[in-house]
């Protein structure tokens, strides 16, 4: 897409968003530390609007290179949007909000224990999995509460902290020209931050 800043650090962002949406979206936001860090939200789209307000930031990355050990270790997440978003089938779109921690053993494997609110109703959760980082930074976490399958994608900031996304398992559908796509069930973002004391009381 193309973007534009004013002298002011107003942030003006136009960006065509591919399958299964297929629109032109407009993001306006404010610039700060030097450009290291914006916020933004959405304004604009020749599609369907959206089912809540879709905001986001973005941070500098401080490290050029990642690979598995770079998230090794206890970390907190939370996570906040919705889940059982049309089109997947009975969808209407559930408040969804988890809080919770990541085991991360630096190899492959990891742990997770949450705390998680499904429109207003709290359950404890406990899960284990899989994940793999990339060269570029990002990652996928891959792991089951009970016989449920998670996803979580990721963007490692730096060293202590990350981004995240949710992306629950949804439909398929056939999407010219790109084929049969899995259609996520949720939109739900969040970060990720190491947890650097061993205990607290």
């Amino acid at each position: 897409g193309t973007y534009s800043v004013t002298s002011d650090c107003a942030f003006d962002y136009h960006s065509p968003i591919p399958a299964p949406i297929f629109a032109n979206a407009e993001f306006k936001g404010q610039i700060a530390l030097d450009g290291d860090d914006v916020a933004f939200m959405l304004v604009n789209t020749d599609g369907p609007p959206a089912l809540s307000t879709v905001a986001g930031f973005g941070l500098a990355r401080t490290i050029k290179s990642c690979s598995n050990g770079s998230i090794g270790g206890l970390w907190r997440m939370e996570i906040n949007g919705t889940s059982n978003i049309p089109p997947t089938p009975g969808g209407s779109g559930t408040p969804y909000r988890q809080v919770g921690q990541f085991m991360i053993d630096g190899k492959a494997g990891l742990l997770a224990s949450f705390v998680t609110s499904t429109s207003g109703v709290i359950s404890n959760e406990t899960g284990a999995g899989s994940y793999k980082v990339n060269s570029d930074c990002t990652f996928d976490l891959n792991y089951k509460i009970g016989a449920t399958p998670y996803s979580i994608r990721g963007s490692i900031i730096d060293q202590d902290n990350a981004f995240l996304g949710l992306n629950l398992p949804g439909v398929q559908a056939n999407v010219p020209p790109f084929g049969t796509v899995t259609i996520t069930g949720a939109v739900a973002t969040g970060k990720m931050v190491r947890q650097t004391e061993s205990s607290h009381s």
